[in-house]
């Protein structure tokens, strides 16, 4: 029972930790793209 408790709540910070991490690469993207775009090389 404790392990399973402690195995669900890994498995929901390890989905929220991707999400997040999802979030900032996309956002990082999107500010490079629009520098490339402003400043282009």
């Amino acid at each position: 029972m404790l392990l399973t408790l402690f195995l669900a709540i890994v498995t929901c910070a390890a989905i929220t930790i991707m999400m997040f991490a999802a979030v900032a690469f996309i956002q990082d993207k999107k500010r490079f793209s629009a520098a490339f775009v402003r400043f282009p090389l």
